[in-house]
């Protein structure tokens, strides 16, 4: 969540982070909750099921969500950053989640509040094609393999070796079947091939730490031809890495 001003007004628009918005401290929750609560009263059973298409027989909670999603768009939820300002929000959401706020643009008036704007955005496609939005439900086992992969080597380029590790696990392809090995673009044609380049890389995260007899031990179980070169490469460095330790504390001691 980030404040600034807007334009030659000097008006204070602020953005909503969600993300961010769910780890705040206690006392905000209690704000947020007052807040929530507020709304509700202002909004009736009829409106919701105009707005949401809500039946008699949807649950309590269903009904009352609505206003918990609305509420970050009144400035009074951030007291700690705007104190007693009525300030404008800048809300950018998908276009499934209008209503929301559209709701929340008729009732910030009767809160003495000014209405929030909306940026649209179109749905994330998904990764098997554009005919729906992204889903980690739908994901295929091979697209989480990969992501782990990517995310991982992500995670050593930063320097954050210890979180990059758990990502090149062999553990993640175990459970890959006949069908990921045939999808289109997906080099890997068998499950011995995806779980040795899962350990390829998982020894190239314990050499960058510097767990050089961890790595060449994984190095060995890693047969199959695909990573073939790059193994014996990564051997050889590994191997001149510790012969150069090895020469360095020997003149050390000299």
């Amino acid at each position: 969540m980030k404040g600034r001003k807007s334009g030659k007004t000097k008006k204070y628009i602020y953005i909503v982070d969600f993300e961010a918005f769910a780890k705040l401290a206690h006392n905000v929750i209690i704000i947020h909750i007052k807040n929530i609560i507020r709304i509700q009263k202002c909004v009736t059973f009829n409106q919701v099921k105009g707005i949401f298409g809500f039946g008699d027989s949807d649950v309590i909670d269903k009904i009352g969500f609505p206003a918990a999603q609305a509420v970050p768009a009144i400035s009074s939820t951030f007291p700690f950053i705007f104190g007693n300002k009525k300030v404008h929000c800048l809300v950018p959401c998908a276009i499934d989640q209008d209503p929301y706020f559209r709701m929340t643009r008729d009732v910030s008036p009767r809160m003495a509040y000014p209405k929030c704007a909306l940026i649209h955005s179109s749905f994330f496609p998904a990764l098997q094609g554009a005919k729906s939005k992204m889903s980690a439900i739908t994901l295929t086992l091979y697209i989480r393999l990969l992501a782990h992969m990517y995310g991982g080597e992500a995670l050593i380029m930063m320097d954050k070796l210890a979180e990059a590790r758990p990502h090149f696990e062999p553990t993640f392809v175990s459970t890959l079947n006949s069908f990921d090995f045939e999808t289109k673009d997906w080099y890997l044609k068998s499950l011995d091939a995806a779980q040795n380049v899962v350990r390829y890389n998982l020894a190239v995260a314990l050499n960058l730490k510097g767990d050089f007899e961890v790595a060449k031990s994984l190095l060995n179980t890693c047969i199959h031809p695909i990573v073939a070169s790059k193994v014996f490469a990564l051997k050889v460095y590994i191997d001149k890495t510790q012969a150069a330790a090895a020469a360095s504390l020997v003149t050390s001691r000299i």
